[in-house]
């Protein structure tokens, strides 16, 4: 008995249409977990359900967002704690001389303006002089 070409490309289908549907599950399966229901590993979401693998990646970014803010703010309070260090390593008036540390910076700013002043208007008179 000779089996028609008909007969194999059928048979050829019927056979293909369960492995594909076996492909299909298992792609379910991985996606989704055993019985649809999630992965225990992955953890779980806000009603307690375990997480898919999509449910899973997308709190993984959420979670990698939030580490990248918090990680900024402490670079941003390690700057500040650097220059509170630095402020603290110059030398500093004991309290209460410490409350007049700006105004007598000031003072002390312009007394040498002045004597600037004073030594270039005495050099002028030297020279005039001469």
């Amino acid at each position: 008995m000779q089996s028609r070409p008909d007969d194999a490309e059928e048979t050829d289908a019927s056979q293909a249409l369960p492995d594909h549907l076996a492909v299909l599950r298992d792609i379910q399966t991985q996606l989704r977990g055993p019985d649809l229901a999630g992965w225990p590993q992955l953890g779980t979401d806000e009603d307690g359900r375990h997480r898919s693998l999509v449910d899973a990646v997308a709190a993984a970014l959420t979670q990698i967002s939030e580490l990248r803010t918090e990680v900024g703010d402490l670079e941003a309070t390690i700057a500040e704690l650097e220059e509170q260090v630095r402020n603290l390593s110059q030398p500093r008036l004991p309290w209460p001389l410490s409350l007049a540390e700006a105004p007598l910076t000031a003072l002390a700013e312009q007394v040498a303006r002045l004597e600037s002043l004073v030594h270039e208007a005495l050099g002028r008179g030297n020279s005039e002089h001469a």
